[in-house]
Order: structure tokens, then sequence, then C-alpha cells
């Protein structure tokens, strides 16, 4: 027997196997029946995209949107942005804590009272 006559014959008594095996599985385990329902849609849309109708306007390349200059975008707004303070490596956060305004601590998402049970 040749080697590739050993092989077959052995996919052959996988493929027997998992064929008598599926319905066991697919009545006890539900991962495996999951799982064998998504591959039978993932099988199904790919044949629908292989053999379904084109649309050859999906299939043509993106337009481009040309890009709009930085001149522009300033006459839609007549006033200057408002100066922010700079946070980067070496610059003090004093400005940046000065726009920082606390909020009351209104939130008790997270928390519990210790003692009590609902």
């Amino acid at each position: 027997m040749s080697v590739r006559a050993a092989v077959q014959d052995a996919l052959h008594h996988l493929l027997l196997r998992l064929t008598e095996a599926a319905p066991v599985a697919w009545r006890q385990d539900p991962l495996f029946r999951g799982a064998a329902i998504g591959a039978v849609a993932t099988f199904a849309l790919v044949l629908f995209r292989v053999a379904g109708p084109h649309n050859p306007a999906l299939d043509a390349p993106a337009r481009t949107i040309p890009a709009v200059p930085a001149t522009s975008m300033r006459t839609l707004s007549s006033a200057p942005p408002p100066e922010m303070p700079k946070i980067a490596p070496g610059q003090p956060l004093d400005a940046a804590t000065a726009i920082v305004t606390p909020v009351p601590d209104s939130d008790r998402f997270g928390t519990f009272t210790s003692g009590q049970h609902k």
C-alpha cells in the first residue's frame, strides 16, 4: 500500500467517525451546535458573495474627497480660538489646573455603604 493510499484511507475513516459523532454532539453540546450554525451561515454568505449579484459601483475604486485648505476653514468662524494651556513635558501644570473646576461628588456608582443589605 502506498503512502498516498494510506493517507486517503486514514482520512476516510476519520471523516466517517466525525459524521457518526456529529448527531450526538449536536444534541449534547451547545458549543458545537453554535459553531455548526455559525459555520453554515458563514458558508452561505461566502457562496452568496461569490455567486450572488454584483454591483459594479461597489467594485470601483473609492473616490477621494479633496482636502479643504486651512485658510477656508478660518473664514467660517470670525472669533479666534481660545488660548489653551500647553500640556507637554517640561511645562508646568499650573495653567492647566486653573481650567479644571471641581464638581460635587454626587455620583455614587461603584460604591457601597457597609452594613446595609438589600
